[in-house]
């Protein structure tokens, strides 16, 4: 709940239009379908201030994708990738135009 409380207090501040969303999910233990729900409510008001690109650190394990695949919209507008390496969702990141800065 925190942290989709911090993303849109820091949109608010902000005059994003868009925006990419990198996340570490490699320690990550798998939700509850209480988690699941919770989540996607918390990922839609995302998209719906801007979020244009997802990317899921998870390395090699398949459970942690498919959970994320059940939490985050199938949309035209908004892609997702999922990585095992962080440098490679980075750069991925990179050649879409988005950055850490």
């Amino acid at each position: 709940m925190a942290l989709f409380e911090d993303m849109e207090g820091l949109l608010a501040k902000s005059s994003l239009k868009s925006f990419a969303k990198i996340i570490d999910a490699t320690e990550w233990a798998l939700g509850t379908p209480e988690f699941e729900r919770f989540a996607r409510e918390g990922i839609a008001d995302l998209y719906n201030h801007g979020l244009k690109k997802e990317a899921y650190i998870v390395g090699s394990g398949v459970w942690k994708r498919e959970q994320l695949l059940r939490i985050t919209a199938d949309r035209t507008e908004t892609q997702r990738r999922f990585f095992t390496s962080k440098r490679r969702a980075l750069m991925w990141l990179k050649s879409e135009g988005f950055s850490l800065s």
